[in-house]
């Protein structure tokens, strides 16, 4: 109200958090944990679109699992997440354990591209989405990034993959 304050975002809120946030003051973005396999909640996405507030997602390959070949049970790479901070993807460790990795990766095959890719891609696709961030270590980990923005998901592409997500 003082006029201190001209943009500001939100992290982790839920659509009820926007809601009045926004009805206070302009939100222009929300940044949230948002993937193929831990999506973020329906409502929290169309709040956004409600209020016009972009979305910045973040942890689009949920934490690894869409990109390395972690098999469960079987010892994981040094360095990675599921060493080094596991406890938030223990959730997609057992989903993982009953296939669903391995589901969508014949499903990217199918479209003739890596699971990253599908991946990204129908992050990008969500009408809420603005961006998403990446954590990349060497330049050739752009790439998949670079082919998502290649791969245009129809409505019912991302709905079919959501519910194969989901099983």
């Amino acid at each position: 109200r003082a006029g201190k304050i001209r943009y500001f975002g939100l992290s982790n809120a839920d659509a009820a958090d926007i809601d009045r946030a926004a009805a206070l003051h302009p939100v222009v973005n929300l940044q949230i944990g948002h993937s193929l396999i831990d999506p973020a909640d329906p409502g929290t996405l169309d709040a956004c679109l409600r209020n016009r507030v972009g979305v910045t997602a973040y942890s689009p390959l949920a934490g690894g699992w869409l990109v390395r070949d972690y098999r469960p049970g079987e010892p994981y790479p040094p360095g990675s997440r599921m060493t080094l901070r596991p406890e938030p993807y223990r959730d997609l460790e057992q989903r993982a354990a009953t296939g669903l990795i391995d589901t969508l990766r014949t499903k990217a095959s199918g479209h003739g591209v890596s699971l990253p890719v599908l991946a990204l891609a129908w992050v990008l696709a969500e009408p809420a989405v603005d961006a998403v961030i990446l954590g990349p270590h060497r330049p050739e980990h752009l790439a998949p990034a670079l082919a998502a923005l290649e791969l245009d998901l129809d409505e019912a592409e991302r709905t079919a993959l959501t519910e194969s997500a989901r099983r």
